[in-house]
């Protein structure tokens, strides 16, 4: 399955080096092709991890690409967290148990989400430099970066609460509170979003614990069971 988002943009080298990198390694159950923008000139991410509050982080973002080159040819075939949206290419045989995803999420957040459920089936998620996609973000966010900010915020406590020890993801959720409360006094916004963003996790409580349940962290034997099944 090839995803392009409605701002990214097809480079001939996308499609035909993503499905070599699936030929080539068996273990991959998705590719994360190298996103640029601006022309292709500024990296938009080369490769995406998570962090331990289920922040998403791109590789080099921002940083010009020819001062790069070489190191990210280096990386070509290194596993990373999972695919951004805008051009991942997932395996279809394998990986049925993927879908469908969860369209309770507000906003964003759905490649993580991907990631972390191909590499819960036994897979790895692979960086390949030479797919490329031209990115033109922005096209389909909300204008008001507030609520931009809660969206993708409301989205990550999802996350969290879904694949994240019970612990983690109560450390995320105060944090988060604790900043809004504080912008709060600046901006009354910032109170009624996290009102909002703990009214939804509330309502979605249910589905919640049953996606914990359903994707609860396997192990390394179970991982490599699945796998030899499936091949």
């Amino acid at each position: 399955y090839a995803f392009l988002d409605s701002d990214g943009e097809a480079t001939p080298s996308w499609l035909p080096n993503a499905l070599a990198c699936l030929s080539e390694r068996p273990e991959a159950g998705a590719v994360a092709p190298l996103v640029l923008m601006e022309r292709g000139q500024i990296i938009n991410g080369a490769g995406s991890f998570l962090d331990s509050f289920g922040h998403g982080r791109d590789r080099l973002w921002g940083e010009a690409l020819c001062e790069h080159e070489e190191a990210i040819r280096g990386w070509r075939g290194h596993p990373v967290d999972y695919p951004m949206g805008c051009g991942m290419i997932i395996r279809r045989r394998g990986l049925e148990r993927l879908w469908p995803l969860d369209e309770s999420l507000p906003k964003w957040h759905d490649d993580t989400e991907i990631g972390i459920r191909v590499r819960r089936l036994g897979y790895d998620v692979l960086f390949e430099p030479c797919s490329r996609v031209l990115h033109h973000p922005g096209h389909s966010d909300p204008r008001d970066a507030r609520l931009r900010q809660q969206l993708a915020e409301t989205a990550r406590l999802f996350l969290v609460w879904k694949y994240y020890s019970v612990t983690h993801a109560m450390w995320a959720t105060l944090h988060y509170s604790f900043f809004a409360l504080t912008g709060s006094r600046r901006d009354p916004f910032y109170r009624q979003a996290l009102y909002q963003s703990w009214s939804l996790l509330w309502h979605n409580r249910r589905h919640i614990v049953s996606l914990r349940r359903l994707w609860r962290v396997p192990t390394r034997k179970a991982q490599q069971a699945l796998r030899n099944a499936e091949l």
